[in-house]
């Protein structure tokens, strides 16, 4: 894959608690030189991501209810319509993993169809948390995502056991059979491992490396 194909897949990350202005203007001046699909930053950066990438085509994505799900549905509502304002185009929302579990599916599902409903013209990509969840659980996420609305199915926050695994990936292509994008998050470093992914059938990455892993794409090629 030539490596401006492949920056088209790069969500180009930094979502550190300690995350500073400077390594917010890093992230954007990387993704802006590269031309990535996007940047995923904290909620605080939105502004300023958004001013770096003023006229180009890379967008300007952030976080709801990140890390682990569990803010109340009126708080994750108001952050989706604050990031909207602030100039988030693209929205990564964390499923509300304990009520799922529980059995409480339809009132998630509501949760994400509130959030699609009131920013719609956003693109939200909804994060399931594989690694903590068994592969009917998987099947069953991948169908309230879905009905929500959502634009993509996302493996992980990054946060939890274990990040994007090949075989989850697989079943969520399987299961979203074209009518979902799938987005695979966390631990993703490599070159090796970012075109696996791809092969899988993921169609966007998110990766804090991605500049790193274009640049090895790039001698790869040249080689």
């Amino acid at each position: 894959m030539q490596p401006d194909e492949l920056a088209r897949h790069m969500d180009h990350t930094c979502l550190k608690a300690t995350a500073t202005p400077e390594m917010i203007d890093t992230l954007c001046r990387e993704a802006r030189e590269w031309a990535m699909a996007s940047v995923c930053v904290p909620p605080a950066y939105i502004r300023e991501a958004r001013a770096r990438l003023r006229n180009t085509e890379v967008r300007v994505g952030t976080v709801i209810g990140f890390p682990f799900g569990y803010t109340a549905p009126s708080v994750k509502l108001v952050e989706a319509k604050t990031a909207r304002q602030h100039g988030a185009e693209e929205l990564d929302v964390v499923l509300q993993l304990g009520r799922f579990k529980g059995g409480e599916r339809r009132g998630v599902e509501e949760e994400l169809r509130s959030i699609v409903k009131a920013t719609p013209e956003l693109t939200h990509k909804v994060i399931i948390e594989c690694p903590s969840l068994t592969e009917e659980e998987m099947h069953a996420a991948v169908q309230i995502v879905l009905s929500a609305g959502a634009a993509f199915v996302k493996t992980s926050s990054g946060f939890g056991p274990n990040g994007a695994r090949l075989e989850d990936v697989q079943l969520l292509v399987e299961e979203a059979a074209g009518r979902l994008q799938v987005k695979a998050s966390g631990g993703i470093r490599t070159l090796e491992d970012a075109l696996a992914f791809i092969e899988a059938g993921a169609t966007r990455i998110g990766t804090s490396v991605a500049a790193q892993i274009l640049s090895a794409s790039s001698t790869t090629e040249s080689e």
